[in-house]
């Protein structure tokens, strides 16, 4: 099977002397973004972070900045490929203030914004948003209705479901194969679409589609929530979700995974962070399994050196990369 990697890319101003960010991070984003300006809103150091994840038809990314205004003298456009594109930006943290023709609304967290149009974007109090980029003529061909002029006021359950979806994706770099990464695409635009008005056929089956997925993650969110629960079950997970035990199997069952091996992996995962976590080290390594739920610490020796080739305590050992 062809292989494909999704994989962040990251720029951050940390990257560049001080004197020369603001300047360095200007031309970055007019290069990558289109037409546009930065000006920072005041007196204080420039700082901006990108995290970029390029899907096939789609583009993630989460920035977080000190406040400015970035002045869109054009509409967006996919930084990949310069075709013209629609942008969803949701809050993470802070707020963004849109301005577009006659158009003003103030966005913050749980809200989202979208823009094509040229217009302002005033971005304050610490601003942190994942982004979703997706081309145009696609978009509109699954909602015709929508003008793409003008900014959409969408849903709080859709924006939910896309911030959701956008979460799994930052918790790359993933490595994947070709049909998988497709997938992931078509999910975002499903959910997408749905959260910018898709009526008819094609929100039907993006509903469908689209919908199947964000349960799918909510149940895996849920499992990474309390993956130190050593009693965590399938009924357990529904009794959080509010959802009978045999509709949480069937969702899990389409993820293509196995409940107990995700709930082992994810287990082994955390139990690695914390060994080589320098403020658990005076954690004994016992002490580390329970925290990772893993009550008999034998069996959490042999399943961590099955995964990662070592024991633990040779693990932590390793001296920090």
């Amino acid at each position: 099977m062809e292989a494909a990697v999704i994989e962040a890319q990251t720029l951050s101003t940390e990257a560049w002397p001080e004197p020369q960010r603001l300047k360095a991070w200007r031309e970055f984003v007019a290069r990558s973004f289109g037409d546009l300006d930065v000006t920072p809103l005041d007196d204080q150091p420039f700082r901006a972070q990108l995290t970029f994840f390029g899907l096939p038809g789609a583009s993630v990314a989460f920035s977080r900045r000190s406040d400015c205004e970035i002045d869109f003298r054009h509409g967006s456009a996919d930084p990949r490929t310069g075709a013209e594109s629609i942008s969803l930006i949701l809050p993470t943290h802070g707020r963004v203030n849109v301005v577009q023709g006659q158009w003003q609304a103030s966005v913050g967290v749980d809200g989202a914004a979208t823009t094509i149009a040229p217009g302002r974007l005033q971005y304050r109090d610490g601003f942190e948003a994942g982004y979703v980029n997706l081309p145009l003529r696609r978009v509109l061909a699954a909602v015709p209705s929508l003008d793409p002029r003008q900014p959409v006021a969408m849903p709080a359950a859709a924006v939910r479901h896309v911030a959701l979806y956008l979460s799994i994706i930052r918790n790359g770099p993933l490595t994947i194969d070709a049909d998988l990464a497709r997938a992931m695409s078509d999910h975002l635009f499903d959910l997408a679409i749905l959260a910018l008005g898709a009526r008819g056929d094609a929100g039907d089956e993006a509903r469908e589609r689209g919908g199947a997925a964000a349960q799918a993650h909510e149940v895996l969110r849920a499992i990474d929530s309390r993956v130190a629960d050593p009693n965590l079950s399938l009924a357990g997970i529904a009794g959080l979700l509010g959802l009978p035990e045999a509709e949480v199997r069937r969702i899990f069952d389409g993820t293509g995974d196995v409940f107990e091996k995700r709930l082992e992996e994810r287990r082994l995962d955390l139990a690695m962070q914390r060994l080589h976590s320098p403020a658990e080290r005076h954690l004994s390594v016992a002490e580390i399994a329970r925290l990772s739920g893993f009550p008999d610490v034998e069996r959490f020796r042999r399943r961590f050196r099955v995964r990662f080739g070592d024991t633990p305590e040779a693990f932590r050992a390793r001296p920090l990369d």
